[in-house]
């Protein structure tokens, strides 16, 4: 599941991980579909929201 991801920090997580899937680094460009930003840490621990908390993935 896809939470919402202000577009500020889209582009900080993009970057960090520059444009490629966070586990098999395929670049998304490359593919048919948007990759989906996947929270690590879950919200409900009540951790805020960081950059190193999130990764990006293939759906």
């Amino acid at each position: 599941m896809s939470v919402y991801v202000r577009i500020e920090l889209q582009r900080k997580i993009r970057h960090r991980f520059g444009e490629c899937c966070a586990y098999c680094r395929t670049a998304e460009f490359l593919t048919a579909m948007t990759f989906e930003f996947e929270h690590i840490i879950p919200l409900a621990v009540g951790y805020g929201v960081y950059t190193s908390q999130f990764r990006i993935k293939k759906t």
